[in-house]
């Protein structure tokens, strides 16, 4: 920050030694006592306030006048290692609060001092108005504030904390309040429309911080309305479902995700899964499973405990999985843990057959359970299985793994699944673009319909489910396995299938198997279909976020392009 005067002139600009231009911001003010001091024409003397955004690092600048280049001044800016000299400089400041605070507000340790500074407003300020109506924060990751605020063109709003994080309502969501306009719109006019806002303050928070609206106009800054944190659930999905309730219009509620959702939803799940990361899973041996195992099938047990019987009754059957196969059981459900295990040692005797069971203590949901099996699984391959899926004959691992082994150039296999009526569940994954939510869905093609006659070569595909998915234990390790990332599960498996082929790998789909798929009824509801809807928002932004360009790739290529 860097005060002064000018004469005759009325612009500066910061540059740094090499003659970059540095962002800045510049606000003139009367200075009569230079004028008086030196003689001068008052209306030709201009006090400046210029705060500059120089880095950490730098500690030379160069002011010119753009108009006058030969006018230049080079500067050793001081470092301020103390918060009284920082306290000092905004004192001398006082009538300029807001053009400094509009200009700093990007800087947590500049802003901390300005803000003990602000006043009340005036009784004749009429320039804004708001309420904060509600503030959770999840300390250590952020928060989120919603409420009402309107103001005049000529003003602007922020939401700021006593320990300085700040942002401009302006980039909040924003959408219509009936109850607003109809109280203010006498006043405000067509700057009554819109007054709801939703913004999220990212990053660490403190429980003593107090918020406050703040209405900047021009040199003045005045704090409009005061608030209190509360602590919001730290477990991801509740946070969302308190933060999705929010009335927002659909197209508002996507357009505000990348900048008020994912901040505090992305970085509670990323805190979540840290902790989940730490906790040392509890694995019990139950019979004699292969000890060297070409295949390790995972299967991840949620909710219900009776798929579990009827797995083991199918493998039982199976030669092939028997000798060969890796049975890895994940409880990835704390309330179902002492069913499975006083269950276990019973059912491995009665149907002859060893496996493994993982209790990985919490929930971790579908991408965790799984990368936690496939951490401590001993197959060379890894096949991922819903606990809702059942071979119907023998043979069909065997199928699966055939090309696998025959073609170094393929990453995932997946199978042919049908629902209980003997139509098409599964027979590859396709996207589809869906207009309402900008973005694509990942579809299956033929689903519900008869299926064709099942042919011997396994087909290539854009993608598989997850339900089913087959792959090279080296591969899966290679590409990062599941992204932990969404938010209670969806595109799980299609975002796995795309870090595969951005490998150079293929993905194909067995035709001559049967398996079964009761789909989602090892998947307990998420309630309401509203929130429903919202979490597939979220889980499709990341998804297209990362994939969309890809996606729009594999979709030219006339092996996969939908058929007109």
């Amino acid at each position: 920050m860097l005060t002064g005067w000018l004469v005759e002139a009325i612009a500066l600009e910061a540059r740094s030694v090499d003659g970059a231009l540095l962002p800045s911001r510049q606000e003139l003010f009367e200075r009569v006592d230079v004028a008086d001091a030196y003689s001068i024409s008052r209306d030709d003397v201009r006090g400046f306030l210029l705060v500059v955004q120089c880095g950490l690092q730098a500690n030379t600048i160069k002011l010119v006048c753009p108009d006058q280049q030969q006018l230049s001044l080079t500067l050793q800016l001081p470092p301020i290692a103390k918060s009284e000299a920082m306290v000092q400089l905004v004192k001398e400041q006082v009538p300029r609060l807001g053009a400094l605070l509009s200009a700093t507000a990007h800087s947590l340790r500049w802003a901390s001092q300005i803000i003990p500074f602000l006043q009340d407003p005036p009784p004749l300020f009429n320039a804004a108005r708001g309420h904060i109506e509600q503030a959770k924060a999840a300390f250590s990751v952020g928060g989120v504030v919603a409420g009402w605020a309107l103001s005049v063109p000529t003003c602007e709003i922020l939401v700021a904390t006593s320990s300085g994080i700040v942002r401009f309502v302006c980039d909040a969501i924003r959408w219509h309040r009936d109850d607003i306009t109809q109280a203010f719109e006498k006043d405000f006019g067509a700057f009554s429309m819109d007054a709801g806002f939703f913004l999220a303050l990212p990053g660490k928070l403190h429980a003593t911080d107090r918020l406050q609206l703040i209405a900047v106009e021009g040199n003045h800054a005045y704090t409009i309305a005061r608030g209190d944190w509360t602590a919001a659930p730290q477990e991801p999905a509740s946070f969302a479902k308190w933060a999705f309730d929010f009335p927002l219009p659909p197209d508002r509620f996507q357009a505000g995700l990348s900048s008020h959702i994912v901040p505090v939803v992305g970085g509670l799940i990323e805190a979540r899964n840290n902790a989940f990361h730490r906790l040392e899973p509890e694995i019990a041996t139950f019979g004699q499973p292969p000890a060297n195992p070409l295949c390790s099938i995972i299967i991840p047990l949620y909710g219900r405990t009776d798929f579990l019987q009827q797995q083991l009754m199918e493998f039982s059957d199976d030669p092939f999985v028997r000798k060969q196969a890796e049975i890895v059981f994940v409880i990835d459900d704390p309330r179902i843990r002492g069913t499975i295990l006083s269950e276990a040692a019973m059912l491995s005797q009665v149907y002859e057959l060893g496996f493994t069971v993982i209790d990985g203590r919490v929930n971790r949901g579908y991408s965790g359970a799984n990368n936690l099996g496939a951490k401590h699984a001993k197959g060379r391959t890894l096949l991922f299985l819903n606990s809702d899926v059942f071979p119907t004959r023998p043979g069909w691992l065997q199928k699966m793994l055939k090309p696998l082994a025959e073609n170094p150039h393929l990453g995932i296999v997946g199978g042919r699944l049908l629902y209980c009526n003997g139509s098409i569940q599964h027979d590859g994954m396709m996207f589809e673009w869906d207009n309402a939510l900008r973005g694509y869905l990942n579809k299956h093609p033929g689903s519900g319909m008869e299926p064709p006659p099942p042919r011997p070569k396994p087909l290539e595909r854009i993608a598989v489910t997850g339900a089913c998915m087959l792959m090279a234990a080296e591969v899966f390790a290679e590409v990062g396995g599941f992204d932990e990332q969404f938010l209670i599960g969806d595109f799980e498996d299609s975002d796995l299938c795309l870090k595969v082929r951005r490998s150079g790998r293929e993905i194909v789909c067995v035709e001559d198997i049967s398996l079964v798929h009761l789909e989602r009824q090892s998947f307990s509801g998420l309630g309401s279909g509203g929130f429903r809807q919202r979490v597939v928002f979220y889980n499709l932004h990341r998804h297209q976020t990362a994939w969309g360009p890809t996606i729009d790739g594999l979709l030219q290529d006339p092996r996969f392009r939908p058929a007109a």
